[in-house]
């Protein structure tokens, strides 16, 4: 008898396990925090947390996923500055990556800004 009173009972992450591919796909491929997947899916953090714990999977660290972006970032940001010659304030200007952020992206694979010589001196 006892169980029977616990038959209809869901857990509120439960009701969201249809989306958790959709919830995978912007976590580990478009590399969106569980915050940003929180509000563009309107689920709650929680639950998003609960979801990858119930179905044993680890989300990835702050640390690893924004790793993975400035991976991503490498041929674009590369491109622009040593083939295209572009300036570091040029890219900011232009596709709004920050000098830091271009900086990280180059010091990620071994490399260093190009060096700029003051013509103006």
């Amino acid at each position: 008898m006892r169980e029977q009173r616990y038959v209809g009972h869901i857990y509120a992450w439960e009701k969201y396990v249809d989306r958790f591919e959709e919830i995978k796909i912007k976590h580990f491929e478009e590399l969106m925090t569980i915050g940003q997947i929180s509000k563009e899916l309107r689920i709650p953090e929680w639950i998003i947390l609960e979801l990858f714990e119930k179905m044993k999977m680890d989300k990835l660290s702050y640390k690893e996923l924004t790793r993975r972006k400035r991976s991503n970032n490498f041929d674009k940001i590369y491109t622009w500055h040593f083939k295209q010659k572009l300036s570091m304030n040029e890219i900011y200007r232009r596709y709004g990556y920050s000098q830091p952020y271009c900086r990280r992206v180059l010091a990620d694979k071994g490399l260093k800004q190009r060096e700029i010589i003051n013509q103006h001196s």
